[in-house]
Protein backbone atom coordinates (compact mmCIF):
# COMPACT_ATOMS: atom_id res chain seq x y z
CA UNK A 1 0.00 0.00 0.00
CA UNK A 2 1.59 3.56 -0.55
CA UNK A 3 1.94 5.29 2.18
CA UNK A 4 0.64 9.15 2.33
CA UNK A 5 2.79 11.21 3.85
CA UNK A 6 2.05 15.09 6.19
CA UNK A 7 4.73 16.99 4.09
CA UNK A 8 3.12 19.87 5.98
CA UNK A 9 3.93 18.67 9.38
CA UNK A 10 0.58 20.02 11.22
CA UNK A 11 -2.20 17.90 9.69
CA UNK A 12 -4.46 16.17 12.49
CA UNK A 13 -4.57 12.42 12.01
CA UNK A 14 -8.18 12.38 10.40
CA UNK A 15 -7.21 14.25 8.16
CA UNK A 16 -4.47 12.51 7.24
CA UNK A 17 -6.81 9.08 7.43
CA UNK A 18 -8.79 11.07 5.07
CA UNK A 19 -6.03 11.45 2.27
CA UNK A 20 -4.79 7.81 3.26
CA UNK A 21 -8.34 6.14 2.23
CA UNK A 22 -8.05 7.21 -1.50
CA UNK A 23 -5.63 4.49 -1.69
CA UNK A 24 -8.06 1.91 -0.03
CA UNK A 25 -10.75 2.39 -2.38
CA UNK A 26 -9.59 0.95 -5.63
CA UNK A 27 -9.15 -3.04 -5.93
CA UNK A 28 -6.15 -3.80 -8.54
CA UNK A 29 -7.89 -7.10 -9.63
CA UNK A 30 -10.70 -5.09 -10.67
CA UNK A 31 -8.67 -2.36 -12.93
CA UNK A 32 -7.04 -4.75 -14.60
CA UNK A 33 -3.89 -4.66 -16.38
CA UNK A 34 -4.22 -1.03 -16.69
CA UNK A 35 -7.21 1.83 -16.30
CA UNK A 36 -8.17 4.50 -18.80
CA UNK A 37 -6.86 6.87 -17.22
CA UNK A 38 -3.81 4.79 -16.63
CA UNK A 39 -3.93 4.52 -20.58
CA UNK A 40 -4.12 7.79 -21.81
CA UNK A 41 -1.10 9.05 -19.33
CA UNK A 42 2.58 8.78 -19.77
CA UNK A 43 3.50 5.19 -18.88
CA UNK A 44 6.54 5.84 -17.00
CA UNK A 45 4.44 7.31 -13.40
CA UNK A 46 2.84 3.75 -14.03
CA UNK A 47 6.10 2.05 -14.25
CA UNK A 48 7.84 3.53 -11.10
CA UNK A 49 4.64 2.91 -9.00
CA UNK A 50 4.70 -0.57 -9.55
CA UNK A 51 8.55 -0.84 -8.92
CA UNK A 52 8.46 0.98 -5.39
CA UNK A 53 5.01 -0.58 -4.47
CA UNK A 54 4.66 -0.18 -1.15
CA UNK A 55 7.68 1.93 -0.17
CA UNK A 56 6.27 4.86 -2.42
CA UNK A 57 5.64 7.63 -0.20
CA UNK A 58 3.16 10.19 -1.60
CA UNK A 59 2.91 14.09 -0.17
CA UNK A 60 -0.23 14.44 1.71
CA UNK A 61 -0.53 18.19 -0.23
CA UNK A 62 -0.50 16.23 -3.62
CA UNK A 63 -3.60 14.24 -3.26
CA UNK A 64 -5.85 17.07 -2.10
CA UNK A 65 -7.61 18.57 -5.20
CA UNK A 66 -7.92 14.88 -6.10
CA UNK A 67 -9.41 14.20 -2.92
CA UNK A 68 -11.58 17.43 -3.34
CA UNK A 69 -12.58 15.78 -7.06
CA UNK A 70 -13.51 12.96 -5.72
CA UNK A 71 -15.62 13.82 -2.64
CA UNK A 72 -17.72 15.84 -5.42
CA UNK A 73 -18.20 13.22 -7.62
CA UNK A 74 -19.01 10.62 -4.49
CA UNK A 75 -21.69 13.60 -3.27
CA UNK A 76 -23.77 13.79 -6.76
CA UNK A 77 -23.06 9.95 -7.19
CA UNK A 78 -25.95 9.51 -4.91
CA UNK A 79 -28.61 11.50 -6.52
CA UNK A 80 -27.83 10.04 -9.83
CA UNK A 81 -28.67 6.55 -7.97
CA UNK A 82 -32.00 7.78 -7.85
CA UNK A 83 -32.58 8.00 -10.54
CA UNK A 84 -34.35 5.32 -13.19
CA UNK A 85 -32.56 4.55 -16.26
CA UNK A 86 -29.22 5.74 -14.24
CA UNK A 87 -25.88 4.14 -13.28
CA UNK A 88 -23.92 5.72 -11.72
CA UNK A 89 -19.75 5.04 -11.09
CA UNK A 90 -19.96 2.23 -12.47
CA UNK A 91 -16.96 -0.08 -13.83
CA UNK A 92 -16.53 -1.39 -16.98
CA UNK A 93 -14.29 -3.96 -18.33
CA UNK A 94 -13.32 -5.15 -21.83
CA UNK A 95 -10.30 -7.40 -23.20
CA UNK A 96 -8.48 -5.76 -26.09
CA UNK A 97 -5.08 -6.73 -27.89
CA UNK A 98 -4.78 -9.58 -25.09
CA UNK A 99 -4.74 -7.13 -21.99
CA UNK A 100 -7.65 -6.38 -19.55
CA UNK A 101 -8.84 -2.75 -18.88
CA UNK A 102 -11.27 -0.80 -17.36
CA UNK A 103 -13.06 2.55 -16.74
CA UNK A 104 -14.90 4.04 -14.26
CA UNK A 105 -18.10 6.25 -15.84
CA UNK A 106 -19.40 8.84 -13.41
CA UNK A 107 -23.02 8.97 -14.76
CA UNK A 108 -24.78 7.28 -17.70
CA UNK A 109 -28.67 8.43 -17.60
CA UNK A 110 -30.92 7.61 -20.83
CA UNK A 111 -28.23 6.48 -23.09
CA UNK A 112 -25.90 9.66 -22.38
CA UNK A 113 -22.53 9.73 -20.71
CA UNK A 114 -21.69 12.23 -17.74
CA UNK A 115 -18.36 13.25 -16.32
CA UNK A 116 -17.91 15.35 -13.77
CA UNK A 117 -14.56 17.73 -13.81
CA UNK A 118 -14.07 20.10 -10.84
CA UNK A 119 -11.61 22.86 -11.83
CA UNK A 120 -10.10 26.40 -11.53
CA UNK A 121 -11.86 28.93 -13.56
CA UNK A 122 -8.84 30.01 -15.94
CA UNK A 123 -9.51 25.77 -17.18
CA UNK A 124 -12.77 25.99 -16.51
CA UNK A 125 -13.51 29.19 -19.24
CA UNK A 126 -11.69 27.29 -22.09
CA UNK A 127 -14.43 24.75 -22.16
CA UNK A 128 -13.14 20.67 -22.44
CA UNK A 129 -9.60 20.09 -23.30
CA UNK A 130 -8.34 17.48 -25.86
CA UNK A 131 -7.69 14.45 -22.86
CA UNK A 132 -12.08 14.68 -22.08
CA UNK A 133 -12.15 13.71 -25.71
CA UNK A 134 -9.76 11.09 -25.65
CA UNK A 135 -11.54 9.94 -22.20
CA UNK A 136 -14.93 10.12 -22.90
CA UNK A 137 -14.43 8.49 -26.13
CA UNK A 138 -12.47 5.52 -24.30
CA UNK A 139 -15.48 5.45 -22.15
CA UNK A 140 -18.19 5.36 -24.84
CA UNK A 141 -16.04 2.40 -26.29
CA UNK A 142 -16.47 0.68 -22.93
CA UNK A 143 -19.80 1.08 -22.98
CA UNK A 144 -20.71 -0.23 -26.22
CA UNK A 145 -18.33 -3.63 -25.65
CA UNK A 146 -20.61 -3.78 -22.66
CA UNK A 147 -23.82 -3.58 -24.49
CA UNK A 148 -24.45 0.10 -22.99
CA UNK A 149 -25.65 2.62 -25.80
CA UNK A 150 -24.57 5.94 -25.72
CA UNK A 151 -25.70 8.80 -27.85
CA UNK A 152 -24.09 11.72 -25.93
CA UNK A 153 -21.34 12.45 -23.81
CA UNK A 154 -21.51 15.60 -21.70
CA UNK A 155 -18.46 16.92 -19.88
CA UNK A 156 -20.25 19.18 -16.45
CA UNK A 157 -17.47 21.39 -15.75
CA UNK A 158 -17.91 22.42 -11.80
CA UNK A 159 -15.71 25.63 -11.56
CA UNK A 160 -14.06 25.86 -7.89
CA UNK A 161 -12.84 29.50 -7.81
CA UNK A 162 -15.29 31.94 -10.01
CA UNK A 163 -14.79 35.50 -9.38
CA UNK A 164 -17.69 38.28 -9.48
CA UNK A 165 -16.37 39.46 -12.62
CA UNK A 166 -15.72 36.36 -14.80
CA UNK A 167 -18.40 35.85 -17.64
CA UNK A 168 -19.71 32.50 -17.16
CA UNK A 169 -21.58 30.29 -14.68
CA UNK A 170 -20.21 28.28 -11.92
CA UNK A 171 -21.34 25.11 -13.93
CA UNK A 172 -21.19 24.70 -17.81
CA UNK A 173 -22.11 21.71 -20.14
CA UNK A 174 -19.74 20.69 -22.79
CA UNK A 175 -20.66 18.22 -25.44
CA UNK A 176 -17.88 15.98 -26.68
CA UNK A 177 -17.53 14.95 -29.96
CA UNK A 178 -17.93 10.98 -29.98
CA UNK A 179 -15.53 9.43 -32.62
CA UNK A 180 -16.77 6.14 -34.70
CA UNK A 181 -15.86 3.09 -32.73
CA UNK A 182 -13.28 2.02 -35.32
CA UNK A 183 -11.46 5.46 -34.28
CA UNK A 184 -12.07 4.50 -30.06
CA UNK A 185 -11.12 0.80 -30.87
CA UNK A 186 -7.52 2.16 -33.08
CA UNK A 187 -6.90 4.66 -30.14
CA UNK A 188 -7.27 2.18 -27.28
CA UNK A 189 -4.91 -0.21 -28.98
CA UNK A 190 -2.49 1.86 -29.99
CA UNK A 191 -2.26 3.41 -26.48
CA UNK A 192 -1.91 -0.35 -25.54
CA UNK A 193 1.06 -0.77 -27.53
CA UNK A 194 2.67 2.07 -26.08
CA UNK A 195 2.34 1.04 -22.79
CA UNK A 196 2.89 -2.77 -23.35
CA UNK A 197 6.24 -1.31 -24.92
CA UNK A 198 6.98 0.83 -22.31
CA UNK A 199 6.67 -2.45 -19.61
CA UNK A 200 9.01 -4.75 -21.90
CA UNK A 201 12.12 -2.41 -22.08
CA UNK A 202 11.62 -1.42 -18.44
CA UNK A 203 11.39 -5.18 -17.26
CA UNK A 204 14.07 -6.83 -19.82
CA UNK A 205 16.46 -3.79 -20.02
CA UNK A 206 15.40 -1.81 -16.97
CA UNK A 207 14.83 1.56 -19.63
CA UNK A 208 12.33 3.47 -18.44
CA UNK A 209 10.74 6.04 -21.26
CA UNK A 210 11.13 9.49 -21.05
CA UNK A 211 7.37 11.40 -20.22
CA UNK A 212 6.98 14.29 -23.64
CA UNK A 213 6.78 17.66 -22.71
CA UNK A 214 2.86 17.00 -23.75
CA UNK A 215 2.70 14.24 -21.41
CA UNK A 216 4.36 16.72 -18.21
CA UNK A 217 1.28 19.45 -19.21
CA UNK A 218 3.79 22.12 -19.80
CA UNK A 219 3.56 26.11 -20.04
CA UNK A 220 4.69 28.35 -22.20
CA UNK A 221 7.00 30.91 -21.25
CA UNK A 222 5.71 34.50 -20.41
CA UNK A 223 6.71 37.86 -19.91
CA UNK A 224 6.59 40.54 -17.31
CA UNK A 225 8.03 44.03 -17.44
CA UNK A 226 9.97 44.87 -14.38
CA UNK A 227 11.52 48.10 -12.99
CA UNK A 228 15.45 48.54 -12.55
CA UNK A 229 15.43 50.76 -9.19
CA UNK A 230 12.64 48.47 -7.80
CA UNK A 231 14.58 45.70 -7.87
CA UNK A 232 17.94 47.13 -6.62
CA UNK A 233 15.73 47.96 -3.60
CA UNK A 234 14.63 44.28 -3.68
CA UNK A 235 18.09 43.26 -4.01
CA UNK A 236 18.68 44.78 -1.04
CA UNK A 237 15.54 43.55 1.20
CA UNK A 238 14.07 47.03 1.09
CA UNK A 239 10.84 45.84 -0.83
CA UNK A 240 8.79 42.94 0.26
CA UNK A 241 7.18 41.93 -2.65
CA UNK A 242 8.46 41.04 -6.10
CA UNK A 243 5.89 43.84 -7.63
CA UNK A 244 5.32 44.11 -11.72
CA UNK A 245 5.15 47.29 -13.26
CA UNK A 246 1.69 49.06 -12.92
CA UNK A 247 0.62 50.08 -16.39
CA UNK A 248 -1.72 48.02 -17.92
CA UNK A 249 -1.77 46.60 -21.45
CA UNK A 250 -4.55 48.08 -23.84
CA UNK A 251 -4.72 45.22 -25.70
CA UNK A 252 -6.09 42.85 -22.10
CA UNK A 253 -5.63 44.65 -19.13
CA UNK A 254 -2.82 42.22 -17.49
CA UNK A 255 0.05 43.10 -15.82
CA UNK A 256 1.42 39.76 -16.41
CA UNK A 257 2.47 39.44 -20.42
CA UNK A 258 1.72 36.64 -22.12
CA UNK A 259 4.21 37.16 -25.06
CA UNK A 260 7.13 38.77 -25.60
CA UNK A 261 5.40 41.37 -28.45
CA UNK A 262 2.74 42.48 -25.87
CA UNK A 263 5.69 43.04 -23.03
CA UNK A 264 7.57 45.74 -25.11
CA UNK A 265 4.32 47.21 -25.71
CA UNK A 266 3.50 47.62 -22.19
CA UNK A 267 7.25 49.23 -22.04
CA UNK A 268 6.05 51.63 -25.33
CA UNK A 269 2.93 53.05 -23.10
CA UNK A 270 5.61 54.47 -20.56
CA UNK A 271 6.76 57.88 -20.62
CA UNK A 272 10.06 58.39 -22.29
CA UNK A 273 11.48 58.26 -18.61
CA UNK A 274 9.69 55.52 -17.30
CA UNK A 275 10.54 53.49 -20.15
CA UNK A 276 15.05 53.81 -19.26
CA UNK A 277 13.91 52.29 -15.69
CA UNK A 278 12.23 49.04 -17.65
CA UNK A 279 13.04 45.45 -19.02
CA UNK A 280 11.53 42.82 -20.10
CA UNK A 281 11.91 39.23 -17.61
CA UNK A 282 10.88 35.92 -18.94
CA UNK A 283 9.15 33.61 -16.76
CA UNK A 284 9.73 30.08 -17.72
CA UNK A 285 7.35 27.56 -18.21
CA UNK A 286 6.99 24.70 -15.83
CA UNK A 287 5.17 20.97 -16.19
CA UNK A 288 1.92 20.95 -13.99
CA UNK A 289 1.70 17.33 -14.04
CA UNK A 290 5.17 16.81 -12.76
CA UNK A 291 4.79 19.80 -9.74
CA UNK A 292 1.44 19.13 -8.60
CA UNK A 293 -0.51 15.74 -10.13
CA UNK A 294 2.28 13.16 -9.89
CA UNK A 295 3.05 10.77 -7.39
CA UNK A 296 6.14 9.44 -8.36
CA UNK A 297 7.64 12.79 -8.88
CA UNK A 298 10.01 12.91 -6.10
CA UNK A 299 11.43 9.25 -7.69
CA UNK A 300 11.94 10.62 -11.32
CA UNK A 301 15.39 11.98 -12.56
CA UNK A 302 13.51 13.62 -15.42
CA UNK A 303 11.22 15.85 -12.97
CA UNK A 304 14.17 15.72 -9.89
CA UNK A 305 17.76 15.15 -11.37
CA UNK A 306 18.99 14.66 -7.18
CA UNK A 307 16.41 11.61 -6.91
CA UNK A 308 17.75 9.06 -5.72
CA UNK A 309 19.06 6.75 -8.83
CA UNK A 310 18.70 3.46 -7.03
CA UNK A 311 14.76 3.57 -6.51
CA UNK A 312 14.05 4.17 -10.23
CA UNK A 313 16.76 2.87 -12.10
CA UNK A 314 17.82 -0.24 -10.02
CA UNK A 315 17.91 -3.20 -11.95
CA UNK A 316 14.57 -5.84 -12.01
CA UNK A 317 14.95 -9.14 -9.95
CA UNK A 318 14.18 -11.94 -12.40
Amino acid sequence: MVTIFDDHGLAPQFLMDWVSSSQNNRNPNDIGWRSITELIGPPKPKLISERLGDTLQVPASSKIDAMIGDAVHRDIAQFVSRLKNAKSEKRLHVSLAGKKISGQTDAIIDNTLYDFKTRKANQHAKGYTHSDELQLNCYVYLCAQNNIKIDEAIIISLCKNKASFDDFYSYEFFNIPIWTEEQQHDFLVERIKIHEEADNNYYQFGALPSCTDNERWITSTTYKVRRFDWDEDFRNGKRPKDIAFATKSRSTGRAKMYSEEEAQEHIEVATPSMRKKLFIEAIPGNFIRCDNYCDVKDYCLQNNPIAPKIKELIDVES
